[in-house]
């Protein structure tokens, strides 16, 4: 198989959106990658993550791609768990305590932390409504940090 048709179901076995990683976990070099980029006129949507452009961007799922630490909680959980049916402006997250989010929050995140040992805490998961997992902090959890 060619390198942009593995790239080309790279991009279709995820909904239109593929990060760098994944493209060099595939065995695809950098320059190749981005030269398909420019071909296909994929859109940059954050560091490292492309979208073609017919693909719906997820919002919730694209916060997750930047920050892999960030566990969803507050009225974003609450949402994600089907207990408010609003959806919340900001959205928030939660990040270990020294962790720098000020990318996050120049796009409007709320970001909460919480001391390292804490924060895995009750961490599961739930679905977008894409269908996308991330994770979320359970209904349960009452952290005092």
């Amino acid at each position: 198989m060619k390198q942009y048709e593995q790239l080309d179901k790279l991009i279709a076995d995820h909904d239109g959106i593929v990060q760098t990683s994944q493209v060099v976990a595939e065995g695809i070099s950098k320059p190749v990658f981005y030269d398909y980029i420019k071909e296909k006129k994929l859109e940059q949507v954050a560091h490292g993550v492309y979208a073609s452009a017919d693909a719906w961007i997820d919002t919730l799922y694209l916060i997750h791609l930047r920050s892999k630490q960030a566990v969803f909680s507050h009225e974003t959980a609450l949402f994600l768990r089907d207990l408010t049916d609003r959806e919340p402006a900001p959205y928030s997250i939660t990040v270990k305590t020294g962790y720098n989010p000020n990318r996050l929050k120049a796009d409007g995140v709320q970001v909460y932390t919480v001391k390292p040992d804490l924060h895995g805490v009750g961490c599961t998961t739930a679905q977008t409504s894409f269908g996308h997992t991330v994770p979320v902090y359970d209904n349960e959890v009452n952290i005092s940090a």
